[in-house]
Protein backbone atom coordinates (compact mmCIF):
# COMPACT_ATOMS: atom_id res chain seq x y z
CA UNK A 1 0.00 0.00 0.00
CA UNK A 2 1.56 3.46 -1.09
CA UNK A 3 1.22 6.47 1.22
CA UNK A 4 1.54 9.94 -0.10
CA UNK A 5 1.13 13.17 2.25
CA UNK A 6 1.14 16.27 0.60
CA UNK A 7 0.85 19.05 2.68
CA UNK A 8 -0.29 22.91 1.98
CA UNK A 9 0.48 25.55 3.82
CA UNK A 10 -1.25 28.92 3.55
CA UNK A 11 0.00 32.61 3.87
CA UNK A 12 -1.50 36.05 4.64
CA UNK A 13 -2.79 37.55 1.11
CA UNK A 14 -4.72 40.48 -0.29
CA UNK A 15 -7.28 39.07 -1.76
CA UNK A 16 -10.89 38.48 0.33
CA UNK A 17 -13.46 37.32 -1.38
CA UNK A 18 -17.49 37.65 -0.13
CA UNK A 19 -18.82 34.11 -0.31
CA UNK A 20 -20.70 34.02 3.17
CA UNK A 21 -23.84 33.65 0.66
CA UNK A 22 -22.60 30.24 -0.71
CA UNK A 23 -24.93 27.24 0.07
CA UNK A 24 -24.20 24.10 -0.68
CA UNK A 25 -23.96 21.66 -3.47
CA UNK A 26 -27.47 20.54 -3.62
CA UNK A 27 -26.87 16.89 -4.79
CA UNK A 28 -28.66 15.22 -7.47
CA UNK A 29 -29.43 11.81 -5.72
CA UNK A 30 -30.08 12.95 -2.17
CA UNK A 31 -27.88 11.88 0.01
CA UNK A 32 -28.32 8.36 -1.99
CA UNK A 33 -24.22 8.74 -3.34
CA UNK A 34 -22.57 4.79 -3.37
CA UNK A 35 -20.28 4.74 -0.79
CA UNK A 36 -17.83 2.35 0.42
CA UNK A 37 -19.02 1.08 3.58
CA UNK A 38 -15.92 1.66 5.60
CA UNK A 39 -16.09 5.42 4.72
CA UNK A 40 -19.82 5.81 5.28
CA UNK A 41 -20.37 6.56 9.05
CA UNK A 42 -17.34 9.72 7.89
CA UNK A 43 -20.62 11.84 6.52
CA UNK A 44 -23.99 12.97 7.01
CA UNK A 45 -24.15 13.09 2.96
CA UNK A 46 -20.95 11.53 1.28
CA UNK A 47 -19.23 13.41 -1.63
CA UNK A 48 -19.50 12.81 -4.77
CA UNK A 49 -16.71 13.90 -7.34
CA UNK A 50 -18.62 13.11 -10.51
CA UNK A 51 -21.67 15.18 -9.51
CA UNK A 52 -18.97 17.72 -7.89
CA UNK A 53 -20.91 17.56 -4.67
CA UNK A 54 -18.45 18.40 -1.31
CA UNK A 55 -20.36 15.86 1.34
CA UNK A 56 -21.55 16.88 4.87
CA UNK A 57 -18.99 15.51 7.41
CA UNK A 58 -20.17 14.19 10.38
CA UNK A 59 -20.05 15.96 13.86
CA UNK A 60 -18.09 13.35 15.23
CA UNK A 61 -15.02 13.91 12.59
CA UNK A 62 -15.39 17.32 12.82
CA UNK A 63 -14.87 16.93 16.76
CA UNK A 64 -12.02 14.63 16.13
CA UNK A 65 -10.38 17.03 14.86
CA UNK A 66 -11.21 19.93 16.89
CA UNK A 67 -10.07 17.69 20.39
CA UNK A 68 -7.09 16.78 18.93
CA UNK A 69 -6.00 19.90 18.08
CA UNK A 70 -7.17 21.81 21.68
CA UNK A 71 -4.88 18.74 23.00
CA UNK A 72 -1.89 19.61 21.23
CA UNK A 73 -2.88 23.28 22.15
CA UNK A 74 -2.92 22.42 25.60
CA UNK A 75 0.51 20.72 26.05
CA UNK A 76 1.69 24.24 25.08
CA UNK A 77 -0.68 26.21 27.50
CA UNK A 78 -2.39 28.09 24.53
CA UNK A 79 -6.44 28.84 24.83
CA UNK A 80 -8.59 25.81 23.40
CA UNK A 81 -9.95 27.30 20.02
CA UNK A 82 -14.28 26.64 19.12
CA UNK A 83 -15.57 25.63 16.28
CA UNK A 84 -16.78 27.42 13.60
CA UNK A 85 -19.85 25.94 11.56
CA UNK A 86 -20.56 28.96 9.54
CA UNK A 87 -16.88 27.84 7.42
CA UNK A 88 -18.55 23.93 7.18
CA UNK A 89 -19.30 23.93 3.27
CA UNK A 90 -16.10 25.94 2.62
CA UNK A 91 -13.97 24.20 3.96
CA UNK A 92 -15.54 20.80 2.32
CA UNK A 93 -15.24 22.65 -1.25
CA UNK A 94 -12.10 23.36 -0.66
CA UNK A 95 -11.23 19.58 0.23
CA UNK A 96 -13.38 18.33 -2.98
CA UNK A 97 -11.38 20.72 -5.65
CA UNK A 98 -7.80 18.62 -3.86
CA UNK A 99 -9.11 15.06 -4.41
CA UNK A 100 -11.53 16.01 -7.60
CA UNK A 101 -8.04 17.64 -9.31
CA UNK A 102 -5.31 15.33 -7.37
CA UNK A 103 -3.51 18.12 -6.50
CA UNK A 104 -3.18 20.74 -3.49
CA UNK A 105 -2.74 24.50 -3.98
CA UNK A 106 -3.75 27.52 -2.20
CA UNK A 107 -5.01 29.14 -5.42
CA UNK A 108 -6.97 26.60 -7.56
CA UNK A 109 -7.05 27.38 -11.23
CA UNK A 110 -10.98 28.65 -12.00
CA UNK A 111 -10.90 25.93 -15.04
CA UNK A 112 -10.30 22.87 -12.12
CA UNK A 113 -12.64 20.77 -11.78
CA UNK A 114 -15.26 21.22 -9.06
CA UNK A 115 -14.02 24.61 -8.79
CA UNK A 116 -16.04 27.07 -6.87
CA UNK A 117 -15.23 30.85 -5.18
CA UNK A 118 -16.42 29.69 -2.19
CA UNK A 119 -13.46 26.42 -2.24
CA UNK A 120 -11.29 28.95 -3.63
CA UNK A 121 -11.26 31.16 -0.97
CA UNK A 122 -11.02 28.25 2.10
CA UNK A 123 -8.20 27.06 -0.19
CA UNK A 124 -6.49 30.53 0.93
CA UNK A 125 -7.46 30.70 4.54
CA UNK A 126 -6.99 26.84 5.22
CA UNK A 127 -4.17 24.47 6.22
CA UNK A 128 -4.47 21.41 3.76
CA UNK A 129 -3.52 18.12 2.85
CA UNK A 130 -3.67 15.45 0.43
CA UNK A 131 -3.04 12.01 0.76
CA UNK A 132 -3.15 8.88 -2.03
CA UNK A 133 -2.97 4.91 -0.88
CA UNK A 134 -2.89 2.41 -3.83
CA UNK A 135 -5.97 0.60 -2.71
CA UNK A 136 -8.60 1.37 0.47
CA UNK A 137 -6.93 -0.47 3.70
CA UNK A 138 -6.97 1.44 6.55
CA UNK A 139 -9.39 4.68 6.78
CA UNK A 140 -7.38 7.92 7.15
CA UNK A 141 -7.95 9.28 10.56
CA UNK A 142 -9.11 13.06 11.09
CA UNK A 143 -6.31 13.22 13.98
CA UNK A 144 -4.05 12.00 11.87
CA UNK A 145 -4.35 15.24 9.54
CA UNK A 146 -3.40 17.69 12.63
CA UNK A 147 -0.43 15.55 13.65
CA UNK A 148 0.72 15.65 9.80
CA UNK A 149 0.42 19.80 9.86
CA UNK A 150 1.58 19.93 13.62
CA UNK A 151 4.85 17.65 12.60
CA UNK A 152 5.90 18.85 9.38
CA UNK A 153 7.45 16.28 8.20
CA UNK A 154 6.64 17.76 4.24
CA UNK A 155 7.25 21.68 5.02
CA UNK A 156 10.46 23.36 6.19
CA UNK A 157 8.66 26.73 6.63
CA UNK A 158 6.21 24.64 9.29
CA UNK A 159 3.53 27.31 8.79
CA UNK A 160 0.89 24.93 9.12
CA UNK A 161 2.57 24.42 12.56
CA UNK A 162 2.55 28.07 13.60
CA UNK A 163 -1.11 28.60 12.55
CA UNK A 164 -2.18 25.70 14.62
CA UNK A 165 -0.24 27.37 17.54
CA UNK A 166 -0.97 30.80 17.56
CA UNK A 167 -1.72 31.97 21.09
CA UNK A 168 -4.22 34.15 18.88
CA UNK A 169 -6.02 31.38 16.79
CA UNK A 170 -9.71 31.63 17.95
CA UNK A 171 -11.40 29.35 16.05
CA UNK A 172 -11.65 26.67 13.44
CA UNK A 173 -13.67 24.60 11.00
CA UNK A 174 -12.88 20.92 9.48
CA UNK A 175 -13.78 19.69 6.36
CA UNK A 176 -12.38 16.09 4.40
CA UNK A 177 -13.07 14.22 1.53
CA UNK A 178 -12.28 10.58 0.52
CA UNK A 179 -12.78 9.15 -2.91
CA UNK A 180 -12.02 5.61 -4.07
CA UNK A 181 -11.13 6.67 -7.80
CA UNK A 182 -11.94 4.38 -11.13
CA UNK A 183 -8.49 2.69 -10.61
CA UNK A 184 -8.88 1.53 -7.02
CA UNK A 185 -6.94 4.16 -5.80
CA UNK A 186 -7.77 5.77 -2.26
CA UNK A 187 -7.36 9.70 -2.25
CA UNK A 188 -8.53 11.45 0.93
CA UNK A 189 -8.48 15.24 1.38
CA UNK A 190 -8.42 17.64 4.52
CA UNK A 191 -8.82 21.19 4.83
CA UNK A 192 -8.88 23.36 8.43
CA UNK A 193 -9.72 26.73 8.11
CA UNK A 194 -7.51 28.76 10.47
CA UNK A 195 -8.26 32.38 9.66
CA UNK A 196 -9.72 33.75 12.75
CA UNK A 197 -6.66 35.71 14.76
CA UNK A 198 -8.39 38.94 15.33
CA UNK A 199 -8.47 40.61 18.67
CA UNK A 200 -6.14 39.86 21.88
CA UNK A 201 -5.15 36.82 23.39
CA UNK A 202 -5.53 35.32 27.11
CA UNK A 203 -2.55 33.23 26.92
CA UNK A 204 -0.59 32.91 29.77
CA UNK A 205 2.24 32.04 28.57
CA UNK A 206 5.62 33.76 27.09
CA UNK A 207 6.84 31.59 24.61
CA UNK A 208 5.30 28.80 22.09
CA UNK A 209 8.39 25.92 22.10
CA UNK A 210 7.69 22.93 19.86
CA UNK A 211 7.99 19.57 20.64
CA UNK A 212 7.01 21.01 24.40
CA UNK A 213 7.20 18.79 28.13
CA UNK A 214 5.82 15.46 26.96
CA UNK A 215 4.60 15.51 23.25
CA UNK A 216 3.18 12.39 21.58
CA UNK A 217 5.21 11.11 18.81
CA UNK A 218 2.28 11.39 15.69
CA UNK A 219 2.98 15.57 16.61
CA UNK A 220 6.35 15.23 16.71
CA UNK A 221 9.23 12.79 15.95
CA UNK A 222 12.48 13.01 16.46
CA UNK A 223 14.18 14.30 13.54
CA UNK A 224 12.17 16.73 11.92
CA UNK A 225 11.78 20.60 12.90
CA UNK A 226 11.81 21.93 16.52
CA UNK A 227 11.10 25.52 16.52
CA UNK A 228 10.47 28.79 19.19
CA UNK A 229 8.05 31.72 18.95
CA UNK A 230 8.04 34.33 21.52
CA UNK A 231 4.40 35.74 22.81
CA UNK A 232 6.07 39.30 23.43
CA UNK A 233 2.41 41.28 23.12
CA UNK A 234 -0.79 39.81 23.71
CA UNK A 235 -3.22 42.67 22.53
CA UNK A 236 -1.67 43.17 18.75
CA UNK A 237 -0.79 40.11 16.89
CA UNK A 238 1.48 41.50 14.11
CA UNK A 239 3.85 43.52 17.04
CA UNK A 240 4.89 40.43 17.98
CA UNK A 241 7.24 40.29 14.55
CA UNK A 242 9.46 42.94 16.86
CA UNK A 243 11.82 39.79 18.02
CA UNK A 244 15.08 39.57 16.50
CA UNK A 245 16.96 35.86 16.45
CA UNK A 246 20.09 36.78 14.50
CA UNK A 247 22.73 36.59 17.70
CA UNK A 248 20.76 33.78 19.76
CA UNK A 249 22.26 30.81 20.98
CA UNK A 250 20.40 27.26 21.37
CA UNK A 251 22.18 24.72 23.82
CA UNK A 252 20.28 21.38 24.26
CA UNK A 253 21.25 18.69 26.69
CA UNK A 254 20.03 15.47 28.23
CA UNK A 255 20.13 14.53 31.82
CA UNK A 256 23.27 13.99 32.11
CA UNK A 257 24.45 17.25 30.74
CA UNK A 258 25.40 15.69 27.10
CA UNK A 259 25.11 18.16 24.51
CA UNK A 260 23.72 17.77 21.34
CA UNK A 261 24.73 19.27 17.98
CA UNK A 262 22.06 21.92 16.15
CA UNK A 263 21.80 22.69 12.76
CA UNK A 264 19.40 23.68 9.91
CA UNK A 265 18.88 27.04 12.22
CA UNK A 266 16.70 29.46 10.46
CA UNK A 267 14.85 32.32 12.28
CA UNK A 268 12.30 34.72 10.50
CA UNK A 269 9.16 37.52 11.42
CA UNK A 270 6.92 36.22 8.42
CA UNK A 271 3.28 36.44 8.71
CA UNK A 272 2.37 32.80 9.41
CA UNK A 273 0.33 32.40 13.00
CA UNK A 274 2.73 34.39 15.63
CA UNK A 275 5.31 36.04 13.17
CA UNK A 276 8.49 35.47 14.85
CA UNK A 277 9.89 32.00 14.70
CA UNK A 278 13.32 30.15 15.06
CA UNK A 279 13.67 26.87 14.08
CA UNK A 280 16.51 24.09 14.30
CA UNK A 281 17.16 20.46 13.95
CA UNK A 282 19.33 18.30 16.58
CA UNK A 283 21.03 14.86 15.94
CA UNK A 284 20.51 12.22 17.98
CA UNK A 285 17.40 12.61 19.78
CA UNK A 286 15.41 9.90 21.10
CA UNK A 287 12.04 8.70 22.38
CA UNK A 288 11.05 8.76 26.19
CA UNK A 289 14.23 11.02 27.27
CA UNK A 290 14.13 14.45 28.46
CA UNK A 291 16.20 17.18 26.84
CA UNK A 292 16.56 20.38 28.02
CA UNK A 293 16.86 23.65 26.01
CA UNK A 294 18.11 27.05 26.20
CA UNK A 295 17.93 29.91 24.17
CA UNK A 296 19.86 32.86 25.01
CA UNK A 297 20.56 36.17 23.39
CA UNK A 298 16.93 37.13 21.88
CA UNK A 299 16.11 40.53 20.76
CA UNK A 300 12.50 41.21 22.37
CA UNK A 301 11.62 44.72 21.16
CA UNK A 302 15.01 45.76 22.85
CA UNK A 303 15.06 43.93 25.44
CA UNK A 304 18.13 40.88 25.57
CA UNK A 305 16.20 37.71 26.98
CA UNK A 306 16.55 33.90 27.65
CA UNK A 307 14.42 31.14 27.81
CA UNK A 308 14.49 27.84 29.29
CA UNK A 309 11.91 24.59 28.64
CA UNK A 310 12.38 20.96 28.36
CA UNK A 311 10.79 17.98 26.40
CA UNK A 312 10.24 14.28 25.84
CA UNK A 313 9.20 12.66 22.95
CA UNK A 314 6.73 9.88 24.08
CA UNK A 315 6.67 6.90 21.69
Amino acid sequence: MRKIWIPGLIIIISIFLNSCSDEPTKPSQGCNYSIDSRLAGLYECPPNENDCFEGVLSNTEKLKALNRLNYIRGIHGLPEVTYNSLKDVAVQKSALIAVANQVLTHFPEPSSKCYTTLGDTACQQSNLHLSYYSSLGQVWSSAESVDGWINERYSSSIGHRRWFLSPFLKSVSFGRVDQIKTNGQYWVASSMWVWDSDGSTDANVEFIACPFHDYPKSAFDKDLILSFSVLMNKTNWWSNNKVNFSNSSIQIKDESQTNYSVSDILYDTQNYGLPNNLQWKVTGLDYNKRYNVTITNVNVNGQIKNYDYWFKIIN
